[in-house]
């Protein structure tokens, strides 16, 4: 902290006491609120290490063997063995729950807080375009502009499952720091140290590769010559180090398996039909590319209800203040400031439109990464917009404006989580998951009785247990999303199964499903057609009383089973 003066020390305070606090009333109820799947999912591969004998699920397609240990390196073509690593310190948690929210609450204001103190250094340079001539100004700017990212409706509420966070903020603010010291000093460590970061980066989040992507493309458009002052053997080389150091695994990976990240991307683009057959749990699985696209477009509305009007507004305005940059760039009037705007203003818009272009992104959570360059977007349009004023007025527009835009994103995160907090979650978020763990313990279902065949059970149940209630899940993903003719078969195949490999001793098994589900309707209907007797165990409510889960029992299954065993036989 020799770097800080006196000042310094009080803003930080300031700033960090006035984020702790919007943050934590931001996220009240964050405890009390459902569950999904993937906030567990990559997690249980630590379980077991906590846990000693309890039953092991590898979930990961690339291993390395160290002194006779199977270290993973890669869970999926994108998500990396990086991505569980800061769960670690769960094994000091007795509530795996309660530990993994305080660890998601806990990283997501240690992000903010560190790219404000980064920001703060002597050392960073803010870009001239945003008027920052002193150390006073830097410190309102900072301290205003992560307010800004903090309170974005884009990270509630899914922030609680850490599919998006402010991770890749403090990367692009550590990212700047050092680049930046590299154009002015050329030290190669400083390069080195902000492509290492960049990369690590998304080596923890892939969907990062969005920025990263955007970012060259800007900078090769408007500042061609940065780019061409690294093309010296050197600075190429430590380049293509720090790149191989951060993504080492996903290099490995991807070469030793023939590039299935780059194939996955082609084949949604130019081969959907393909796509669709391999990926049969996407959200559209019968439609070409271009449409997957426009039904995206129409999703985001709903991510801000009635306020999306708003947020669009401000968009329009953001597409109006490119169109005069660009033609002011054009025209070469100050050129230096105005580049800079068009750089944030031209990074925003392929960030969006990479989001758009790629497989799968239809939630929320994608469009945070949208997160720093919305906000400096908006601050750039401020500044522009302030410059018609009369010079009198100062800075002070800008920072009352600045203070109006965290207010709506204030209010608008605010009746997100209200929502939230009335139903703490629907269907695959639903807060029932927890009865349900508590039901199969009560009633001492043992977990080789339960059939997963509906989506987002097994990892809860195993994570909640710490372990020790592992389901068979061999028949996931078979019957979500499909119609009843795709999925017959496959239900004759699971019912021909039981029959084969179910002993006189098991007495019952049981089956939890959503009940507002399309595996729900599909699992009705066949054991209506083939006259299964079955019983509705158990139905588990959300808060508001709507029914989530039900489990479906099925008496002496063998019994029950015989017949699809002989047909397929």
């Amino acid at each position: 902290m020799k770097e800080f003066k006196i000042a310094d020390k009080y803003r930080i305070l300031l700033f960090s006491l006035l984020l702790i606090t919007t943050i934590l009333f931001l996220f009240r109820g964050f405890f009390q609120q459902g569950m999904c799947m993937d906030e567990v999912n990559r997690i249980n591969a630590l379980v077991p290490l906590f846990n000693k004998g309890v039953v092991v699920i590898d979930q990961s397609i690339l291993n390395i063997t160290v002194v006779g240990t199977k270290i993973p390196l890669m869970f999926k073509s994108y998500i990396s063995t990086l991505y569980v690593l800061p769960y670690i310190p769960l094994m000091f948690f007795d509530d795996y729950l309660f530990g993994v929210r305080v660890l998601h609450l806990f990283y997501f204001i240690l992000a903010i807080i560190a790219s404000y103190l980064v920001m703060n250094l002597p050392g960073f340079k803010v870009p001239q375009c945003f008027n920052v001539s002193n150390r006073k100004d830097k410190a309102v700017f900072s301290f205003l502009f992560l307010l800004l990212v903090a309170t974005s409706p884009l990270l509630y509420p899914e922030i609680r499952i850490r599919f998006s966070d402010c991770s890749h903020v403090l990367a692009l603010t550590l990212s700047y720091y050092f680049l930046s010291k590299f154009h002015t000093g050329r030290k190669t460590i400083h390069l080195f140290l902000g492509v290492f970061i960049i990369f690590l980066e998304m080596n923890y989040l892939f969907y990062f590769s969005w920025i990263v992507f955007a970012v060259f493309i800007s900078l090769l458009v408007l500042y061609p010559r940065y780019v061409k002052g690294i093309l010296k053997p050197k600075y190429l080389m430590a380049v293509f180090l720090a790149m191989a150091a951060g993504l080492f695994n996903h290099i490995y990976y991807n070469i030793s398996a023939g590039f299935p990240a780059v194939k996955t991307i082609v084949t949604k683009i130019f081969y959907p039909a393909e796509y669709n057959l391999k990926y049969k749990i996407d959200l559209e699985t019968d439609t070409g590319f271009y449409h997957d696209i426009s039904i995206k477009i129409t999703n985001i509305p709903l991510f801000y209800n009635r306020y999306f009007a708003l947020y669009f507004i401000i968009f329009v305005f953001i597409a109006i203040f490119t169109g005069i940059t660009i033609f002011n760039v054009i025209r070469k009037k100050n050129p230096g400031e105005n580049k800079q705007h068009l750089f944030v203003f031209l990074t925003l818009f392929i960030v969006l439109f990479s989001i758009l272009l790629s497989p799968n992104t239809t939630r929320i959570g994608h469009y945070a990464y949208t997160i720093p360059f919305w906000e400096l977007s908006v601050i750039s349009m401020i500044i522009i917009g302030s410059k018609m004023l009369p010079s009198r007025y100062g800075r002070i527009p800008i920072y009352l404006l600045l203070v109006a835009f965290i207010g709506l994103n204030f209010f608008v995160s605010n009746k997100k989580i209200q929502r939230i907090n009335i139903t703490r979650g629907k269907g695959y978020f639903s807060a029932s998951i927890y009865k349900l763990k508590d039901y199969l313990d009560t009633k001492k279902i043992i977990p080789e009785n339960v059939v997963a065949i509906d989506w987002g059970f097994t990892s809860q149940l195993y994570f909640l247990s710490k372990g020790h209630y592992c389901v068979d899940d061999r028949w996931l993903g078979k019957f979500i999303k499909r119609d009843y003719t795709t999925v017959r078969s496959d239900y004759v195949a699971l019912f021909a199964q039981i029959a084969a490999s179910t002993g006189p001793e098991i007495k019952s098994l049981y089956f939890p499903v959503y009940y507002v589900s399309t595996v729900n309707g599909t699992f009705r209907r066949f054991l209506s057609e083939f006259d299964v007797t079955y019983a509705i165990e158990k139905s588990f409510p959300e808060v508001r009383g709507d029914t989530s889960i039900i489990i479906y029992r099925i008496d002496n299954p063998r019994k029950a089973s015989i017949n699809f065993y002989q047909e397929q036989h």
